[in-house]
Protein backbone atom coordinates (compact mmCIF):
# COMPACT_ATOMS: atom_id res chain seq x y z
CA UNK A 1 0.00 0.00 0.00
CA UNK A 2 1.58 3.90 -1.10
CA UNK A 3 2.15 6.13 1.52
CA UNK A 4 -1.35 7.79 2.94
CA UNK A 5 -2.16 11.19 4.13
CA UNK A 6 -4.74 13.08 5.81
CA UNK A 7 -6.25 15.12 2.58
CA UNK A 8 -9.70 15.61 3.97
CA UNK A 9 -11.10 17.84 6.69
CA UNK A 10 -14.02 19.29 8.13
CA UNK A 11 -14.50 23.07 7.95
CA UNK A 12 -16.35 25.91 9.84
CA UNK A 13 -19.35 24.69 7.99
CA UNK A 14 -18.98 21.46 8.79
CA UNK A 15 -18.56 20.71 5.40
CA UNK A 16 -15.50 17.99 3.74
CA UNK A 17 -13.09 19.44 2.02
CA UNK A 18 -10.10 18.51 0.45
CA UNK A 19 -6.43 20.01 1.57
CA UNK A 20 -5.62 21.06 -1.89
CA UNK A 21 -8.68 23.27 -2.28
CA UNK A 22 -8.77 24.17 1.64
CA UNK A 23 -7.43 27.63 2.87
CA UNK A 24 -4.79 28.34 5.44
CA UNK A 25 -6.97 30.96 7.24
CA UNK A 26 -9.83 28.80 7.67
CA UNK A 27 -10.31 26.18 11.06
CA UNK A 28 -10.36 22.39 10.40
CA UNK A 29 -11.27 19.12 11.95
CA UNK A 30 -11.08 15.69 11.44
CA UNK A 31 -14.01 14.22 10.49
CA UNK A 32 -13.69 11.15 12.41
CA UNK A 33 -12.43 11.88 15.53
CA UNK A 34 -13.38 16.00 15.43
CA UNK A 35 -9.72 16.61 16.96
CA UNK A 36 -8.41 20.19 15.64
CA UNK A 37 -6.56 19.68 12.18
CA UNK A 38 -3.68 21.78 11.03
CA UNK A 39 -3.54 22.65 7.17
CA UNK A 40 0.28 21.66 5.36
CA UNK A 41 0.40 22.98 2.38
CA UNK A 42 3.99 23.96 1.26
CA UNK A 43 4.68 25.97 -1.72
CA UNK A 44 7.43 23.85 -2.60
CA UNK A 45 7.04 21.08 -5.11
CA UNK A 46 10.66 18.94 -4.84
CA UNK A 47 11.39 15.58 -4.82
CA UNK A 48 10.98 15.12 -0.81
CA UNK A 49 8.18 17.97 -0.74
CA UNK A 50 4.99 16.37 0.72
CA UNK A 51 1.87 17.10 -0.96
CA UNK A 52 -1.27 19.04 0.94
CA UNK A 53 -2.29 17.50 3.81
CA UNK A 54 -3.46 18.04 7.47
CA UNK A 55 -2.20 17.06 10.89
CA UNK A 56 -3.84 16.75 14.24
CA UNK A 57 -3.07 19.06 16.69
CA UNK A 58 -3.58 15.80 19.41
CA UNK A 59 -3.56 13.05 17.71
CA UNK A 60 -6.34 10.48 19.21
CA UNK A 61 -4.97 6.65 19.12
CA UNK A 62 -8.01 5.42 17.75
CA UNK A 63 -8.11 7.75 14.48
CA UNK A 64 -5.55 6.51 11.54
CA UNK A 65 -4.34 7.44 7.95
CA UNK A 66 -6.48 4.46 6.80
CA UNK A 67 -9.22 5.55 8.99
CA UNK A 68 -9.89 8.71 7.45
CA UNK A 69 -9.28 7.41 3.93
CA UNK A 70 -12.48 5.08 4.53
CA UNK A 71 -14.32 7.52 5.94
CA UNK A 72 -14.19 10.54 3.54
CA UNK A 73 -13.99 8.10 0.45
CA UNK A 74 -17.61 6.44 1.68
CA UNK A 75 -18.99 10.34 2.36
CA UNK A 76 -17.96 11.73 -1.12
CA UNK A 77 -18.76 8.56 -2.98
CA UNK A 78 -22.26 8.52 -1.47
CA UNK A 79 -22.71 12.62 -2.50
CA UNK A 80 -21.21 11.90 -5.80
CA UNK A 81 -24.13 9.06 -6.63
CA UNK A 82 -26.68 11.04 -4.63
CA UNK A 83 -25.90 14.02 -7.13
CA UNK A 84 -26.36 11.63 -9.83
CA UNK A 85 -29.71 10.78 -8.86
CA UNK A 86 -31.05 13.81 -8.14
CA UNK A 87 -30.25 14.90 -11.85
CA UNK A 88 -31.20 11.67 -13.15
CA UNK A 89 -27.68 11.26 -14.83
CA UNK A 90 -25.83 7.69 -15.45
CA UNK A 91 -23.05 6.24 -13.57
CA UNK A 92 -21.58 3.37 -16.36
CA UNK A 93 -20.07 0.79 -14.83
CA UNK A 94 -17.53 -2.00 -16.33
CA UNK A 95 -16.25 -5.21 -14.66
CA UNK A 96 -14.92 -8.09 -15.57
CA UNK A 97 -17.41 -11.22 -14.25
CA UNK A 98 -15.95 -13.61 -12.35
CA UNK A 99 -18.81 -16.32 -13.50
CA UNK A 100 -18.46 -15.99 -17.44
CA UNK A 101 -15.36 -13.88 -17.89
CA UNK A 102 -17.11 -11.83 -20.16
CA UNK A 103 -16.74 -7.74 -19.69
CA UNK A 104 -20.08 -6.10 -18.27
CA UNK A 105 -20.96 -3.13 -18.32
CA UNK A 106 -24.30 -0.59 -17.27
CA UNK A 107 -25.56 1.99 -15.30
CA UNK A 108 -25.36 1.51 -11.90
CA UNK A 109 -28.11 3.84 -10.88
CA UNK A 110 -30.94 3.06 -13.55
CA UNK A 111 -33.69 2.15 -11.51
CA UNK A 112 -32.32 3.04 -7.67
CA UNK A 113 -34.70 5.08 -6.09
CA UNK A 114 -33.18 5.61 -2.36
CA UNK A 115 -29.50 5.33 -1.08
CA UNK A 116 -28.45 4.83 2.37
CA UNK A 117 -24.75 5.83 4.28
CA UNK A 118 -24.53 2.16 6.80
CA UNK A 119 -28.09 0.91 6.75
CA UNK A 120 -28.71 -1.71 9.14
CA UNK A 121 -29.07 -4.88 7.19
CA UNK A 122 -28.86 -7.11 10.92
CA UNK A 123 -25.73 -8.90 10.57
CA UNK A 124 -23.72 -6.06 8.39
CA UNK A 125 -24.50 -1.91 7.94
CA UNK A 126 -22.41 -1.79 4.25
CA UNK A 127 -20.94 1.37 3.52
CA UNK A 128 -23.55 2.46 0.83
CA UNK A 129 -26.83 0.62 0.26
CA UNK A 130 -29.14 1.33 -3.00
CA UNK A 131 -32.34 0.47 -2.73
CA UNK A 132 -35.21 0.10 -5.62
CA UNK A 133 -38.30 0.57 -4.13
CA UNK A 134 -37.04 -0.11 -1.07
CA UNK A 135 -35.29 -2.98 -1.24
CA UNK A 136 -31.74 -3.15 -1.13
CA UNK A 137 -30.49 -4.24 -4.29
CA UNK A 138 -26.87 -3.63 -4.06
CA UNK A 139 -24.20 -2.19 -1.70
CA UNK A 140 -21.30 -0.67 -1.78
CA UNK A 141 -18.21 -1.64 0.27
CA UNK A 142 -15.12 0.80 0.53
CA UNK A 143 -11.88 -1.22 1.31
CA UNK A 144 -8.69 -0.14 2.76
CA UNK A 145 -7.30 -2.62 4.91
CA UNK A 146 -10.62 -4.86 5.61
CA UNK A 147 -12.99 -6.33 3.12
CA UNK A 148 -16.03 -8.05 4.09
CA UNK A 149 -16.58 -11.48 6.28
CA UNK A 150 -17.39 -14.69 4.68
CA UNK A 151 -20.13 -14.51 6.79
CA UNK A 152 -21.59 -11.08 5.29
CA UNK A 153 -20.63 -11.70 1.62
CA UNK A 154 -22.66 -15.01 1.97
CA UNK A 155 -25.60 -12.78 3.24
CA UNK A 156 -25.34 -10.77 0.23
CA UNK A 157 -25.39 -13.86 -1.99
CA UNK A 158 -28.42 -15.65 -0.28
CA UNK A 159 -30.80 -12.17 -0.41
CA UNK A 160 -29.63 -11.26 -3.87
CA UNK A 161 -27.88 -8.08 -3.06
CA UNK A 162 -25.19 -7.23 -5.83
CA UNK A 163 -21.80 -6.48 -3.56
CA UNK A 164 -19.54 -3.75 -5.06
CA UNK A 165 -16.18 -3.75 -3.66
CA UNK A 166 -13.71 -0.57 -4.73
CA UNK A 167 -10.48 -1.21 -2.81
CA UNK A 168 -8.26 1.70 -1.97
CA UNK A 169 -4.79 1.93 -2.22
CA UNK A 170 -3.76 5.58 -1.40
CA UNK A 171 -5.29 9.01 -0.14
CA UNK A 172 -4.89 9.96 -3.99
CA UNK A 173 -7.93 7.74 -4.38
CA UNK A 174 -10.24 10.44 -3.65
CA UNK A 175 -9.27 12.68 -6.70
CA UNK A 176 -9.71 9.80 -8.46
CA UNK A 177 -13.37 8.63 -7.35
CA UNK A 178 -15.49 8.89 -10.43
CA UNK A 179 -12.96 5.84 -12.30
CA UNK A 180 -13.08 4.25 -9.21
CA UNK A 181 -16.59 3.47 -9.20
CA UNK A 182 -17.03 3.04 -12.48
CA UNK A 183 -14.31 0.17 -12.57
CA UNK A 184 -14.96 -1.24 -9.17
CA UNK A 185 -12.27 -3.93 -8.02
CA UNK A 186 -15.28 -6.63 -7.49
CA UNK A 187 -19.05 -6.85 -8.85
CA UNK A 188 -20.42 -10.04 -7.70
CA UNK A 189 -23.04 -9.96 -10.37
CA UNK A 190 -23.50 -11.85 -14.06
CA UNK A 191 -25.51 -9.97 -16.61
CA UNK A 192 -25.75 -14.06 -18.39
CA UNK A 193 -29.35 -15.43 -17.76
CA UNK A 194 -29.33 -18.51 -15.60
CA UNK A 195 -30.13 -21.98 -16.45
CA UNK A 196 -34.13 -22.64 -15.89
CA UNK A 197 -33.24 -26.38 -14.13
CA UNK A 198 -30.01 -25.77 -12.13
CA UNK A 199 -30.30 -21.81 -11.66
CA UNK A 200 -26.48 -21.93 -13.01
CA UNK A 201 -25.12 -18.51 -14.83
CA UNK A 202 -25.26 -19.22 -18.26
CA UNK A 203 -22.23 -19.05 -20.60
CA UNK A 204 -22.07 -18.07 -24.77
CA UNK A 205 -19.90 -20.44 -26.82
CA UNK A 206 -18.96 -18.85 -30.82
CA UNK A 207 -17.92 -21.21 -33.28
CA UNK A 208 -15.02 -20.28 -35.44
CA UNK A 209 -14.20 -21.21 -38.82
CA UNK A 210 -10.44 -20.03 -40.70
CA UNK A 211 -9.16 -21.27 -44.05
CA UNK A 212 -6.69 -23.80 -44.31
CA UNK A 213 -4.71 -25.18 -47.66
CA UNK A 214 -3.92 -28.73 -47.78
CA UNK A 215 -0.66 -29.81 -48.86
CA UNK A 216 -2.52 -31.47 -51.49
CA UNK A 217 -3.76 -27.02 -52.85
CA UNK A 218 -7.08 -27.72 -52.06
CA UNK A 219 -9.24 -25.01 -49.98
CA UNK A 220 -10.43 -25.62 -46.32
CA UNK A 221 -12.11 -24.85 -42.98
CA UNK A 222 -10.77 -25.79 -40.07
CA UNK A 223 -13.38 -24.96 -36.71
CA UNK A 224 -13.05 -24.65 -33.15
CA UNK A 225 -15.40 -23.43 -30.30
CA UNK A 226 -14.72 -20.22 -27.66
CA UNK A 227 -16.61 -20.27 -24.48
CA UNK A 228 -16.66 -16.90 -22.80
CA UNK A 229 -15.98 -19.00 -19.24
CA UNK A 230 -12.82 -19.98 -19.53
CA UNK A 231 -9.29 -19.68 -21.86
CA UNK A 232 -9.72 -22.50 -24.16
CA UNK A 233 -10.43 -22.92 -27.42
CA UNK A 234 -12.25 -26.51 -27.77
CA UNK A 235 -11.41 -28.90 -30.87
CA UNK A 236 -14.68 -30.65 -32.17
CA UNK A 237 -14.23 -33.67 -30.38
CA UNK A 238 -15.51 -31.43 -27.43
CA UNK A 239 -18.69 -30.40 -29.89
CA UNK A 240 -22.32 -31.52 -29.62
CA UNK A 241 -24.12 -32.93 -32.29
CA UNK A 242 -25.82 -29.78 -32.74
CA UNK A 243 -22.89 -28.11 -32.79
CA UNK A 244 -21.08 -30.47 -35.91
CA UNK A 245 -24.32 -29.42 -37.68
CA UNK A 246 -23.88 -26.05 -37.61
CA UNK A 247 -20.16 -26.57 -38.56
CA UNK A 248 -20.59 -28.58 -41.80
CA UNK A 249 -23.94 -26.08 -42.72
CA UNK A 250 -20.65 -23.29 -42.61
CA UNK A 251 -18.84 -25.54 -44.81
CA UNK A 252 -16.54 -27.50 -42.81
CA UNK A 253 -15.97 -31.30 -43.65
CA UNK A 254 -16.24 -33.54 -40.63
CA UNK A 255 -16.28 -37.05 -40.56
CA UNK A 256 -15.48 -40.15 -38.28
CA UNK A 257 -12.02 -41.37 -38.47
CA UNK A 258 -10.07 -44.77 -36.93
CA UNK A 259 -7.41 -44.06 -34.88
CA UNK A 260 -4.67 -46.86 -34.60
CA UNK A 261 -6.04 -48.77 -31.46
CA UNK A 262 -8.99 -48.59 -33.08
CA UNK A 263 -11.28 -45.54 -31.29
CA UNK A 264 -13.37 -43.26 -33.57
CA UNK A 265 -12.96 -40.14 -33.20
CA UNK A 266 -13.66 -36.94 -35.22
CA UNK A 267 -11.73 -35.13 -37.03
CA UNK A 268 -11.58 -31.88 -39.75
CA UNK A 269 -11.09 -33.79 -43.36
CA UNK A 270 -9.64 -32.31 -46.99
CA UNK A 271 -12.59 -31.99 -48.85
CA UNK A 272 -10.25 -33.25 -52.04
CA UNK A 273 -7.35 -35.87 -50.67
CA UNK A 274 -8.89 -36.76 -47.35
CA UNK A 275 -6.23 -35.96 -45.27
CA UNK A 276 -6.67 -35.02 -41.45
CA UNK A 277 -5.85 -31.03 -42.09
CA UNK A 278 -4.76 -30.36 -38.17
CA UNK A 279 -4.91 -31.90 -34.92
CA UNK A 280 -8.36 -30.84 -33.19
CA UNK A 281 -6.89 -30.95 -29.88
CA UNK A 282 -8.33 -28.20 -27.40
CA UNK A 283 -6.02 -25.15 -26.98
CA UNK A 284 -5.07 -22.48 -24.22
CA UNK A 285 -6.07 -19.10 -25.82
CA UNK A 286 -2.50 -17.94 -25.28
CA UNK A 287 -1.31 -20.78 -27.51
CA UNK A 288 -3.38 -20.00 -30.66
CA UNK A 289 -4.71 -22.89 -32.95
CA UNK A 290 -5.10 -20.55 -36.03
CA UNK A 291 -2.48 -20.52 -38.87
CA UNK A 292 1.32 -19.00 -37.26
CA UNK A 293 1.98 -15.92 -39.43
CA UNK A 294 5.21 -16.78 -41.91
CA UNK A 295 8.46 -14.82 -40.29
CA UNK A 296 8.97 -13.03 -43.52
CA UNK A 297 5.47 -11.98 -42.88
CA UNK A 298 5.26 -10.81 -39.48
CA UNK A 299 8.88 -9.26 -39.79
CA UNK A 300 7.65 -6.79 -42.32
CA UNK A 301 5.22 -5.31 -40.04
CA UNK A 302 2.05 -5.07 -38.35
CA UNK A 303 0.05 -4.16 -41.98
CA UNK A 304 1.51 -7.22 -43.72
CA UNK A 305 0.70 -9.27 -40.25
CA UNK A 306 -3.09 -8.11 -40.32
CA UNK A 307 -3.22 -8.52 -44.35
CA UNK A 308 -2.26 -12.35 -43.79
CA UNK A 309 -5.05 -13.06 -41.36
CA UNK A 310 -7.49 -11.44 -43.47
CA UNK A 311 -6.78 -14.04 -46.32
CA UNK A 312 -7.49 -17.02 -43.47
CA UNK A 313 -11.36 -15.29 -43.12
CA UNK A 314 -11.89 -16.55 -39.89
CA UNK A 315 -15.43 -15.89 -39.06
CA UNK A 316 -17.39 -16.05 -35.66
CA UNK A 317 -20.87 -17.29 -35.24
CA UNK A 318 -22.50 -16.94 -32.01
CA UNK A 319 -24.24 -19.97 -31.08
CA UNK A 320 -26.38 -18.60 -28.05
CA UNK A 321 -26.25 -19.54 -24.04
CA UNK A 322 -25.76 -22.73 -22.54
CA UNK A 323 -25.64 -24.38 -19.35
CA UNK A 324 -22.15 -25.57 -18.65
CA UNK A 325 -22.87 -27.48 -15.74
CA UNK A 326 -26.10 -29.22 -17.23
CA UNK A 327 -24.02 -30.10 -20.20
CA UNK A 328 -21.28 -31.97 -18.31
CA UNK A 329 -23.95 -33.83 -17.01
CA UNK A 330 -25.37 -35.32 -20.33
Amino acid sequence: MNEILYTTALNEENKLVKAADAKKSSVFCCPFCKGELILRKSQNSGKYSKRPHFAHKNLMPSCSEETLLHYSFKILLFEYISEKIKSNEEIIMNWKCKYCNNNHNGNLIKKVTDIKLEHNLSICQPDIALFVNNIVFAVIEVVVTHKPEFKTQQFYKDNNIILIQINLNSDTDIDNLKNKIENPDIVDFCMQPKCKKCENIMITKELITYKNICSCGTENLITYIQKSSDDWYYGIWDFSKKEIEIAKEKGVNIKWQKSKNEKFYMANICKNCGKILKEQSNTPIGVTPFPKIPEEIFHAGEDESYKYIEKCDTQYYRLGYFCDECDRKK
